[in-house]
């Protein structure tokens, strides 16, 4: 059964399926860019706005054969995606370090720091994952690659983490009100933590 609202309700609902974005959808429907931010707000607490768009998001996914478990578990691949299993970066000894040390020594392996000419710093070198060999969370983060032709340098592209967790928790309703009491939710908290501290990618030796 079809939710009635008035025209700029159902603008804002139709808007809102699209963005997931309150302010912007307000701004859409033809309120005031002024107090957009409010009345997105508002408007997300109205029941009836609240079930055009439940309305609005299940017509979607039939109309385009998509279930809801598989979306959210391709945000949570995202949102919990390491970008250090994309892109590493390793130190090596510079081509001065341990030059009386025989080529296959393992003490090789680490920067010498006594060498005169890198200061113990090594040389950096990135390595990057194949797609082939990525984790389904890598794969899901993975967006591309960008090439400079005329530097030769190339760039991993990746889809926005914290975008990603902050749709799936608007999805799954882990937003609250300001006076609303907190509740234990171990996968909240997770995705909450998530954004706090975003991605950093460790620095490896090898």
């Amino acid at each position: 059964m079809t939710t009635t609202l008035n025209a700029r309700q159902e603008a804002f609902a139709a808007a809102y399926v699209r963005s997931m974005n309150a302010t912007q959808a307000a701004i859409e429907a033809g309120y005031s860019a002024n107090g957009a931010s409010s009345k997105g707000w508002d408007l997300l607490r109205n029941v009836k706005v609240q079930a055009r768009i439940e309305e609005l998001q299940t017509e979607i996914m039939a109309r385009n054969d998509v279930e809801a478990d598989r979306l959210i578990r391709h945000l949570y691949l995202i949102a919990t995606a390491d970008a250090s299993d994309l892109v590493q970066l390793h130190i090596d000894p510079c081509p001065r370090c341990w030059p009386d040390l025989d080529a296959r020594d393992p003490a090789r392996a680490e920067p010498d720091p006594e060498c005169m000419t890198c200061r113990g710093r090594g040389q950096p070198r990135v390595a990057y994952t194949p797609v082939d060999q990525m984790s389904p969370s890598a794969k899901a983060l993975f967006r591309g690659v960008r090439h400079n032709p005329k530097t030769g340098s190339m760039e991993v592209l990746m889809h926005d983490r914290l975008k990603a967790a902050d749709m799936l928790m608007r999805h799954l309703g882990l937003y609250r009100d300001q006076d609303e009491a907190p509740r234990a939710d171990p996968l909240r908290d997770l995705i909450a933590d998530i954004c706090r501290r975003g991605s950093t990618a460790p620095l490896a030796k090898d």
